[in-house]
């Protein structure tokens, strides 16, 4: 009898136990909130809410320049994330800096009676961030040296200067390549820094220009330069494009005009290799072959 009783009291003890860890369900709650929430807010109705402009230097906290980006919801009550180019932010009122020049589309993702709503995308341009690569090509040290200008010449330190070489050597770092190795990847024009000659290339900040000469120092050419940290293959670096030949060009099989593109292969503040790809849509690797250049700071 005993027995019996000791086993009735922990059935009932499991069973409270049981009952004790099972969530309770508000059904009022649900339906209010879940079943019967409503309809979620419109797009025009999320758009009417928000606000997106860039400063104007005079207000307080915000230096000059297009990079400062605010971000206002002016119905909080609405939460969800704004996202400006591939970065989200939670904030009702809020400016940002931009890290890099751009056109960025910058939208609001809220969470309306438990549906997301995105507000229709809204462009913004940014123009005033001093691009670190900028000081590089230029020798600038902020974007209010606007005087700065940087003079490239061939590298000497190297067994040749340019060449025509296969497409996407330098990924082969297995094989011990760099964008800098000339052996076992030339295919012709191997050209020396004898032959070459002492050729210049002077990047300014003001204009973007560029401006090409020779080893006697006369001006062969002078165009515009533009630059991007886009990387179309593996270790690339960015893109370089140029509105006049660079030095080398003579050399170069594929030829050049007033638009051209180069694959950055190198940027620093000493060193710069530049490569130009054979058509508009490179080929496979060890497929075409194409011009490879490389610079130093003088």
């Amino acid at each position: 009898m005993k027995r019996t009783i000791k086993f009735g009291f922990v059935m009932c003890a499991v069973a409270l136990l049981g009952w004790a860890c099972t969530p309770i369900e508000d059904e009022e709650l649900r339906d209010k909130y879940v079943t019967n929430a409503g309809d979620p807010i419109t797009v025009a109705e999320l758009d009417k809410a928000l606000e997106v402009s860039q400063p104007y230097p005079n207000q307080e906290g915000v230096e000059e320049g297009d990079q400062y980006i605010h971000l206002k919801n002016k119905r909080p009550e609405i939460g969800g994330t704004w996202h400006v180019g591939n970065k989200s932010y939670l904030t009702d009122d809020k400016i940002i800096v931009a890290e890099a020049n751009g056109v960025y589309d910058v939208w609001y993702s809220a969470v309306s009676n438990g549906k997301i709503v995105n507000s229709t995308p809204v462009q913004v341009t940014v123009t005033n961030v001093f691009d670190p690569w900028m000081g590089l090509f230029t020798g600038a040290e902020s974007k209010a040296d606007m005087t700065a200008t940087k003079e490239w010449g061939f590298r000497s330190d190297l067994s040749a200067v340019c060449d025509m070489c296969a497409h996407g050597w330098w990924k082969a770092t297995s094989a011990g390549y760099t964008p800098e190795s000339f052996s076992g990847v030339t295919w012709w024009n191997n050209i020396t820094f004898d032959a070459a000659g002492d050729q210049r290339m002077v990047f300014a900040v003001d204009g973007n220009k560029l401006t090409t000469f020779d080893a006697a120092g006369t001006q062969m050419n002078e165009g515009t330069f533009a630059f991007s940290h886009e990387q179309p293959e593996d270790l690339v670096q960015g893109l370089l494009t140029t509105t006049c030949p660079i030095i080398g060009s003579e050399f170069d099989d594929n030829g050049q005009g007033d638009n051209n593109r180069f694959y950055i292969l190198t940027l620093t503040d000493k060193y710069m290799t530049l490569y130009q790809w054979e058509s508009a849509n490179p080929g496979s690797d060890w497929g075409d072959c194409s011009w490879r250049v490389v610079y130093e700071a003088k």
